[in-house]
């Protein structure tokens, strides 16, 4: 099992902040772990995409951390090998390597917290509409586009227009 590096924290942060190349362990959609494939793109960094087979994910599933995707595997330039796991988590971890978390601490809370918003609306869609019985599908479907969407469509709206209106929710971020 891939297990989180345990030790010198501060060593191991140390071997963060300087140059590493990526692994992101994911299946072949744009899901969970299309966000941090697009994080690893902007921040213009080596990485490479590896998908899961099939067929044996059942017995790959218990070398990751969770048993759950997505997985970011890290090569520091000093030749430590770290796993992260969770899609939130990785996905934070490289928005704060490639300086896109604001320039201070309220700025990188506000940031997580509209990130969060996201992420539980994905979350309420999947568990509502993605993965219920088919005879609700359409009804939950329906709640899902004229409440919740409406909702957070709006209130985000706002939040942006809070912000001058230029495509970001905090700052230039």
């Amino acid at each position: 099992m891939a297990h989180f590096v345990r030790g010198n924290t501060k060593e191991i942060s140390d071997s963060l902040s300087k140059p590493a190349t990526y692994k992101v362990l994911y299946w072949p959609i744009a899901a969970n772990g299309a966000t941090t494939r697009d994080l690893l793109e902007l921040g213009g960094v080596q990485w490479e995409d590896l998908s899961p087979s099939f067929t044996g994910w059942q017995e790959e599933k218990l070398e990751t951390p969770f048993h759950v995707l997505p997985v970011l595997y890290i090569k520091t330039e000093d030749g430590k090998d770290l796993v992260l796991s969770e899609a939130m988590v990785v996905e934070q971890f490289l928005a704060k390597k490639f300086n896109l978390l604001g320039d201070n601490d309220y700025e990188e809370q506000l940031i997580r917290a509209f990130h969060s918003s996201s992420a539980h609306l994905q979350s309420y869609f999947a568990q509502s509409v993605t993965w219920c019985s088919p005879e609700v599908k359409e009804g939950n479907l329906a709640q899902f586009l004229t409440g919740n969407l409406k909702t957070f469509i709006d209130t985000h709206e706002k939040h942006l227009a809070d912000n001058g209106n230029n495509g970001h929710y905090v700052g230039n971020r």
